[in-house]
């Protein structure tokens, strides 16, 4: 004769018992652990400020880059903004590159009839 296997039951705590479980987990773990009211440091040992030069062969491409992005910036702003929109595709345009979202590739197809 087969024994019958008793079904579990799921027990779920409410909000207080959570609450009240938790506390005593962290009680626990606060008695447990090492006291915070030692006031025990951490020695860093000796601690300089120095200055730091920057990079002149940086500072320099910046500074010739810097007038560049403000020429192209000022263009932009002369132009139609529909022209620059990457969004907005015209139907003469004849080489276009159309990316699709992973999203397209993870679900399944559609079966609209």
């Amino acid at each position: 004769m087969a024994s019958e296997k008793k079904p579990e039951i799921l027990e779920v705590e409410d909000e207080e018992q959570r609450q009240n479980r938790l506390r005593d987990i962290l009680e626990r773990l606060n008695e447990s652990g090492p006291s915070t009211t030692d006031n025990a440091s951490f020695d860093f040992g000796e601690r300089k400020t120095f200055s730091v030069e920057p990079s002149t062969e940086l500072l320099a491409r910046v500074q010739q880059f810097l007038p560049k992005i403000e020429q192209s910036n000022a263009e932009l702003l002369q132009r139609d903004p529909r022209s620059i929109d990457i969004e907005h595709i015209e139907e003469t345009d004849e080489r276009v590159i159309q990316m699709a979202s992973e999203q397209a590739y993870l679900s399944p197809p559609s079966t609209t009839y």
